[in-house]
């Protein structure tokens, strides 16, 4: 994402297209995925180990399989923090893109992307890399930065949908152990049924 954002400043004045914002979109979110699998890959890897260093009563081996947890689980965490971030320079480059496609549709809708500052670019670097602000604050400070002030419902609209917060609501309670797998994806299913046939239920009728 620096390499975008930059990228991004110095080809302000050289009109940034809509569909560059895409590829790199796309590219990210491709990054992302493959970001999963690793870490997908790393827990099965920890949990092998694990595995084999309750089976074995040799100390000397124990201690061996102890290192490579521990190294796993560092490995894990890194890569989490890495996911985590990722995470965030989609959302930031969804916002761009969406900017992009607004001033195509309405040249005086907000303010041109085109107007981006160092500075400006320098903050949204720096919210990137700040771990602690949750989704609703990041985003926030990063629709202000981009001069996204009428607060439309397409803008504030992060990538996940209402539903979807409602399965994190419930990967949360398990996180806590109110839940056991099966009963959490019960309680995640349910969840989005109820929030799909609350929303039919508001829309007006034709």
């Amino acid at each position: 994402m620096p390499n975008f954002l930059d990228k991004l400043f110095r080809r302000a004045k050289k009109k940034l297209t809509l569909e560059e914002v895409r590829i790199e979109e796309k590219r990210l979110e491709l990054r992302e995925t493959q970001s999963v699998k690793k870490l997908e890959l790393l827990e099965r890897n920890k949990q092998d180990l694990f595995r084999k260093g309750a089976d074995c009563k040799s100390r000397a081996l124990r201690q061996i399989y102890a290192r490579k947890f521990e190294e796993i689980t560092k490995h894990g965490q890194f890569e989490e923090r890495e996911l985590a971030r990722l995470g965030k320079e989609i959302r930031v480059v969804g916002r761009i893109r969406m900017v992009l496609d607004r001033q195509a549709r309405q040249p005086s809708a907000m303010p041109l992307i085109e107007r981006l500052d160092e500075g400006q670019l320098h903050e949204l670097m720096k919210l990137i890399d700040t771990a602690d602000l949750k989704d609703a604050e990041f985003m926030e400070k990063v629709d202000v930065l981009l001069g996204i002030t009428d607060r439309e419902p397409e803008a504030v609209t992060d990538t996940i949908g209402t539903e979807g917060m409602e399965v994190l609501k419930v990967w949360e309670e398990m996180d806590k152990g109110e839940f056991e797998f099966e009963e959490g994806l019960k309680q995640a299913s349910k969840a989005v049924e109820k929030t799909e046939s609350e929303r039919k239920e508001a829309e007006p009728s034709t």
